[in-house]
């Protein structure tokens, strides 16, 4: 899980180390940096980096679902699985 610093919720589809893929309900504008806490095991670890894309993934009636490629600015400890995410 992770949280976009403006209060929306996103859903970690793939982490790598040099970023994210996110699942969320709202567009992310490419180029734009944003911070992010990403979630796990109940530890929080703050993130920032840049929209690379956004692409709607999901359409349903009432809503659409976006995808979004998030490349972060430096190194990040992701807790859990202990791996380190650079970018």
């Amino acid at each position: 899980m992770a949280r976009i610093r403006s209060g929306y919720e996103a859903r970690i589809v793939n982490l790598s180390a040099g970023g994210v893929l996110l699942e969320t309900a709202v567009q992310l504008m490419p180029g734009a940096v944003i911070d992010l806490r990403l979630m796990s095991d109940g530890h929080v670890e703050p993130a920032r980096g840049r929209v690379v894309r956004c692409f709607v993934h999901k359409v349903r009636p009432e809503s659409l679902r976006y995808r979004a490629g998030i490349a972060f600015d430096r190194c990040v400890a992701a807790s859990g699985a202990g791996l380190c995410v650079s970018g």
